[in-house]
Parts: C-alpha cells; structure tokens; sequence
C-alpha cells in the first residue's frame, strides 16, 4: 500500500465509508468493492490510476446492466491487506451503512481530514457552484457527527445538518455548507 500524503488515505477511506463494501468468501478471499454509477463514469476514470497508485495493481473493473443499459461500475480487489487496512482506519458493525465512521477522530490532522471530507463528498455529496453549496447525506448517524466536527475545525463554522425520519427507513442525515464556507 502506497499513500504518498495523508490527505491521499484519507480520500480513499472517505471513498470507502461512502461508496465501499467489503466482503469475505468461505475461501477467505478478501473482497473491497467501489461502486460507481455508470452515469459517474468519469469519476471511476479518476479512480483507477490513483486506486493502481495506492495499491500496486489495477482494480478488477466489472459493469453493471439494468434493462439492457450500463448502470454501474465496480471497482474491486481481493486483498486481505486492503481489507486489514481499512480496518486499521474505519470501524462498523453488522450493516456498513448505519454505523461507518472513523475508530480516532483527530481533528488536529487536517490533511487527513480535507481527503476524508472530499472522499465523502465524492461519493455520498455534491458541491453545487452556483450556490456554493456543499451537501453530504449519511445513514450513519457517528459519521455524520465526525463530519460535523470536522467540517466545523477546518472552516470554524458549523454546518447545518437536516435529519429525515422516513417511516419505516433509518435516519438521513445531511450536513451542508453555503457560500463562502464551502469553498
């Protein structure tokens, strides 16, 4: 594993906790998969050299079809060591989604945190220019905590955060930033 700058595995890991999945195979193969829509295509390109960069190898690419079209790409290794790694950085339980989040918030290693931050916007958020507006939503209510708090030490303003209860569905939260703080 090859991360070069701090704010590179922060990326990653932001990338995973958003868009990742793991699994392991009764042959104990390690499998790390990056789902990417197809309509994102050029988010996936982005990925593939700094994935091969990171990892010393290409990912497996495999596309996704629904009703005859292109609709996702995954990006995936078999890699105990990944896997071992992401653990190192990331904690959850039983279901990725609802409880994701960083085992040590440190909120003093800012590089770190600008590449988890971006990672996580990358894959769960959008920056809309117009508006200035950055938005992230998350399931995982200790993410969206660690997010706040580390949204709030870059830029020393608070992020507004909207939490939906939909009936019968687990919490949404969704943190934004606007104007001149989500640049």
């Amino acid at each position: 594993l090859h991360f070069s700058k701090k704010d590179e595995l922060g990326e990653f890991l932001g990338i995973f906790s958003g868009d990742g999945c793991f699994s392991k195979r009764p042959n104990y193969h390690y499998i790390i998969r990056i789902y990417v829509g197809y309509y994102e295509k050029h988010y996936a390109d982005y990925l593939k050299p700094k994935l091969s960069e990171w990892f010393g190898k290409e990912p497996g690419v495999y596309i996704s079809h629904y009703r005859g079209k292109k609709s996702m790409i995954t990006l995936y290794y078999s890699s105990k060591c990944i896997y071992e790694h992401i653990r190192k950085y990331l904690s959850w339980e039983d279901k990725k989604s609802y409880t994701i989040r960083l085992k040590n918030l440190d909120l003093n290693n800012r590089k770190f945190n600008i590449g988890f931050i971006r990672g996580l916007i990358d894959t769960d958020g959008s920056y809309y220019a117009p508006k200035r507006r950055i938005s992230f939503s998350t399931v995982s209510e200790k993410l969206s905590k660690q997010v706040m708090a580390i949204m709030e030490n870059l830029i020393q303003v608070r992020p507004k955060c909207y939490v939906l209860h939909p009936e019968g569905e687990h919490e949404l939260y969704t943190i934004t930033l606007h104007g001149e703080n989500a640049k």
